[in-house]
Order: C-alpha cells, then structure tokens, then sequence
C-alpha cells in the first residue's frame, strides 16, 4: 500500500510513530508506546476519504508487529465508541466500562499476541 515508517530512532522507550503514505499524501497515521504490560496504540486516524480502504487494517498490522517485534504479549487502545466494531473485527475485546476521552465517549479495548502462561 504505501510507505511506513515506525520508532525511526530505535528509541523504544519513547513514542513511536506510523506514518502511511501513498504517492507523497499521507493516509493513516499512529502512534505506539510500551506501558508496564502492552504496546498501547495512540492517536489512530486514517483520511476521511481513505476510510474503508484497508488502511486502518494495515496500521493495526503495523502496531500488532511493532509489539511483537518487542516481546510486548498485547496491544490496548482507547476506541471511541463509533468505532468499537471496527477494532473488534480486528481482533480487540472491550475491557472497560464506557468513559469520556476529550469529551467524547471512549472504551478500553485489548488485543491479546500471546497465550496466557497461566
């Protein structure tokens, strides 16, 4: 699809950032960082009139193999509500009872890399 770039500086203890580009216009965007226990997935955006093209798939992907490349067992998100679904056929459960994020109606959601050792 296009071109991607992830923790250019190999710096993982800080943000990273995805960038996706097609012929120089950016498409998606998102940004990843480690917390105690996951890889959590910040400020997931693709272009209004991107959407529905596979684009939000493919940074989900990124995020997913950003994780596992660090030996992260998860991935978590803050979704807003209108898109619960979306990340749900992505794979991601809602862990949270619903909250407000900048005002807007948001829910925690998990994606689990890894089996429990349990």
């Amino acid at each position: 699809m296009g071109d991607q770039q992830a923790d250019p500086d190999g710096d993982f203890g800080k943000s990273g950032h995805i960038l996706l580009v097609e012929e120089g216009k950016p498409m998606g965007t998102a940004r990843v960082r480690r917390t105690d226990d996951a890889l959590k997935c910040e400020r997931i955006a693709v272009r209004a009139s991107a959407r529905g093209a596979g684009w939000g798939q493919q940074l989900m992907s990124i995020c997913e193999t950003i994780a596992q490349e660090h030996e992260v067992d998860a991935c978590v998100l803050h979704a807003q509500q209108r898109v619960v679904d979306f990340y749900r056929q992505q794979g991601y459960m809602v862990v949270s009872e619903p909250f407000e994020e900048a005002g807007i109606p948001h829910v925690e959601m998990r994606l689990q890399l890894t089996e429990d050792a349990d």
